[in-house]
């Protein structure tokens, strides 16, 4: 299975702030990014006791990208950064299911990983810029241009990952089951250079992020197959969970992005619960929970910073995870004349109260904490869709978002001049209402 993608984009960011008089004109330029990918997989004929496939892949990527940040007013660099990377990756798998019986089976995995990245960066930052100065003309000038370069075996990382799954299953009934499951997996780690706390570049690098999964579960139909039942628990174990776009400068209004990870766990449970009371009617219920949150964050440093993960990440519980979800929804059908059919669906969903992003301690000194946070929420939906006879054309008519309902979803909180702070939020889509023609050939 070869496939090939390519992208390439030219853009300019612009970010005004007037209560910190910041003004930034960004352009960001990505000539090429180059997408090469090959399987290979070799499977067995179904029907045996034993049931397996094998395979290999490759995956190669090729970027170049160009990014240079100026104050609005003096047009002074903030920084500059020329990257050329290149990612490598090859792999084998195996998979296996037995049935030592009608009613268990064992499903086994294993898969190794090689990964490579490469990576030619020059990374300029103007050390000149003086926050008590910000929005007059001669902000950043005269410029104080720090250079820093990544190439050759300083910029190379390798990474070996090995990782498993397991799977018991049971039948209780022709429609019950129940099984219990472990997995592994990874994300490879990577490499570059940004800025540090002091406005100076640095390189970073980050190890790879890894996971370990358990989990329980069944599955079930009932009343003749009209109910069905689908319920788990899990529990995961992050040997690093990384969170990126993380501002670890101290200078107000200036902003040093970069990636940082802390060890992690999260636990939880689902629900799903679908009911056909009649042919025409369908009633669905989804309900889970989760508790994700950072563990050992005071001892685990911050490259490029005096503080340690504890101090950017005020809280233990993970940003932008929302602890309990529900959902209702609801299907008619009504038969029309001709043949044709008329199916009305609405739902609702109810978000529980969450931080959209991680707020620093010196923010929450200052009051900025409950900007970053979302109380509970109810969004819903209305769709009604009306298929021909020859199932060749269909319309939709749909209301998203019925109660206009703009709550918070996301959040950004700087420091401003000592003793202040500014935040942004974004808002969730408006009531938004619409009409979709489809056809079938």
């Amino acid at each position: 299975m070869p496939a090939y993608r390519t992208w390439s984009s030219d853009a300019i960011n612009g970010i005004f702030i007037p209560a910190l008089h910041l003004s930034v004109v960004q352009p960001v330029s990505t000539p090429k990014d180059h997408f090469l990918t090959q399987e290979l997989r070799l499977a067995s004929n179904d029907g045996g006791k034993l049931n397996w496939q094998i395979g290999a892949l490759y995956y190669h990527n090729d970027l170049r990208n160009l990014v240079t940040a100026r104050d609005g007013v003096s047009q002074a660099l903030e920084y500059t950064s020329d990257t050329s990377k290149k990612t490598t990756a090859a792999g084998a798998f195996g998979e296996a299911t037995y049935s030592f019986s009608d009613t268990w089976r064992l499903n086994a995995g294993l898969r190794y990983d090689y990964t490579k990245v490469q990576v030619n960066q020059t990374y300029t930052a103007n050390t000149n810029l003086n926050p008590f100065l910000l929005g007059t003309p001669g902000y950043g000038l005269p410029e104080n241009d720090v250079t820093q370069t990544l190439s050759g075996a300083a910029g190379t990382r390798e990474f070996n990952n090995l990782t498993y799954k397991l799977r018991l299953e049971h039948d209780l009934a022709p429609q019950n089951l129940v099984y219990v499951l472990t997995s592994s997996g990874f994300s490879p780690g990577d490499l570059g250079v940004t800025t540090g706390q002091s406005g100076a570049p640095f390189s970073i690098a980050f190890n790879a992020e890894t996971l370990t999964s358990y989990e329980i579960g069944s599955k079930n139909r009932f009343l003749d197959s009209r109910l069905q039942v689908n319920g788990s628990a899990f529990y995961y174990i992050y040997g690093a969970f990384q969170v990126a776009n993380v501002n670890v400068s101290e200078m107000p209004g200036i902003a040093a992005f970069t990636t940082l990870s802390a060890p992690a766990r999260a636990y939880g449970g689902e629900l799903e619960i679908l009911f056909q009371p009649t042919s025409a009617d369908r009633l669905g219920l989804n309900l889970s929970y989760t508790k994700a949150y950072f563990v050992d964050r005071a001892q685990q440093a911050v490259p490029g910073s005096t503080h340690t993960f504890d101090y950017y990440f005020s809280k233990s519980d993970m940003p932008n995870v929302i602890p309990f979800r529900a959902q209702m929804n609801y299907d008619h059908g009504f038969l029309m004349p001709g043949g044709s059919r008329l199916t009305l669906h609405g739902d609702i969903r109810y978000l529980s109260a969450h931080d959209t992003v991680a707020v620093n301690q010196s923010l929450v000194a200052l009051g900025a904490a409950p900007y970053a946070r979302t109380g509970s929420q109810f969004v819903g939906d209305l769709n009604a869709t009306w298929a021909f006879s020859d199932k060749r054309f269909n319309v939709s008519a749909y209301v998203r978002n019925v109660g206009d309902n703009r709550y918070k979803t996301n959040a950004n909180v700087n420091a401003g001049v000592p003793g202040t702070y500014s935040a942004t939020t974004e808002l969730y889509e408006p009531r938004t209402y619409g009409l979709v023609l489809s056809a079938n050939f």
